[in-house]
């Protein structure tokens, strides 16, 4: 639906398109290289329609950057792929996925203070080995995954809310797109005040409290 038929056909618009761009990293670009978000998204998509995911741990040495929800969701869907031993870079955060990671392994995968130097790739370009920084420690990885947070909203999304605010059509936002990413129940009440506002907007009062 285009902006001018938002317009025609509604009083007022609320964008709740979260903040789904991922930090930018210098090696992304790799082949072998992939945003969490991305791969989570390939593997739900494949379950869904009972096909092979486009992006499989299946057998793959998995290297994870981050920590939080995303990272913890990208261990256990590793595992679930059959990956082998996967290593996690983050802090002292230790959950479900952790947990079922050393009970699989036996031992802890997570890897404390260290950074990615540089990634050592194959004759086709692809990631083969990450080199931490520091030690200098190399550790096969043909499978990195970055959950390392995000820097803001999609730009198709701003471009969205922007050609619809030139139309005249009042346009708010919610949620992490209005506050950037935090938690889910900070998301919900930025929903909730939305609507608020829209009611007072749209009625002239509002009893959403």
């Amino acid at each position: 639906i285009s902006p001018e038929e938002l317009a025609a056909q509604f009083d007022l618009v609320i964008f709740c398109c979260g903040a789904q761009q991922p930090r930018p990293l210098p090696f992304a670009e790799t082949a072998g290289v992939f945003y969490a978000l991305d791969y989570l998204r390939a593997s739900a998509q494949s379950l869904l329609e009972k096909t092979e995911p486009a992006v499989t741990a299946s057998g793959r040495q998995v290297v994870l950057v981050g920590a939080g929800d995303s990272a913890s969701d990208c261990i256990s869907v590793a595992l679930r792929q059959g990956c082998r031993k996967p290593r996690t870079e983050q802090t002292e955060k230790r959950d479900h996925a952790h947990e079922e990671a050393e009970a699989v392994f036996g031992a802890d995968i997570r890897r404390y203070e260290t950074q990615i130097e540089r990634l050592v790739c194959g004759d086709d370009g692809s990631v083969n080995a990450v080199i931490l920084q520091g030690s200098g420690e190399q550790l096969p990885c043909d499978l990195l995954l970055l959950a390392s947070g995000f820097s803001g909203c999609e730009p198709a999304s701003v471009d969205a809310y922007e050609a619809v605010r030139k139309t005249g059509v009042p346009a708010l936002t919610a949620g992490d797109m209005a506050s950037g990413v935090s938690l889910v129940v900070l998301a919900i009440a930025s929903g909730k005040q939305a609507a608020a506002q829209a009611d007072a907007s749209l009625m002239g009062y509002t009893n959403i409290l």
